[in-house]
């Protein structure tokens, strides 16, 4: 949500609130990473798991700063247009929708532990 309200925020205050959402929202994202893993991780294999879990979220660090940040551009000649904010805007509001859409699946497609006494 913050991700998405960032781009349409024109006064320093309001964008302020919106990026505090969105940084609110990456802090959870990476505590419930680590209880995830406890949570769905055999305890023998919580190692691999940790070490799976830090290179995938290296890798998505890689991807954006390869991907990510090219779409602008890409978008810009895709449609022709040197029109910088209204590309702003549809870049920051189709990451976030795809964030979203990701999170949903995640809600959707992780299901409840087997919790052992």
């Amino acid at each position: 949500l913050g991700l998405i309200l960032s781009s349409w925020m024109y006064e320093f205050t309001w964008l302020l609130v919106v990026r505090l959402i969105f940084a609110a929202g990456a802090a959870a994202c990476t505590a419930m990473m680590t209880a995830v893993l406890g949570d769905y991780i055999a305890k023998g294999d919580r190692g691999k798991g940790g070490g799976m879990l830090g290179f995938v979220s290296g890798l998505g660090a890689v991807i954006a700063a390869l991907a990510f940040l090219r779409f602008p551009s890409w978008l810009a000649s895709l449609v022709n247009t040197n029109d910088e904010e209204w590309v702003g805007h549809v870049v920051y509001a189709g990451v976030g929708t795809l964030y979203a859409v990701l999170g949903l699946a995640a809600i959707v497609g992780l299901k409840s532990p087997n919790r052992r006494s």
